[in-house]
């Protein structure tokens, strides 16, 4: 029961935390391996480097 309340809880702050995070950043998808990566909104069209493959791509923030 206590691992229940305790996945629970830590679903809600996971959520809560990207719900904080959606005002200051937006997050993109590399394309080539499906990373996050997580970029400041409001710069305009922002050349991305994956940090996992070292793809990049142009994505509008």
């Amino acid at each position: 029961m206590l691992r229940l309340v305790n996945n629970a809880k830590s679903w809600y702050y996971r959520i809560s935390a990207r719900r904080q995070q959606a005002k200051q950043y937006r997050i993109f998808k590399c394309p080539q391996c499906g990373q996050k990566l997580r970029v400041p909104r409001g710069k305009g069209k922002v050349s991305i480097k994956c940090s996992k493959c070292g793809n990049k791509f142009l994505r509008t923030t």
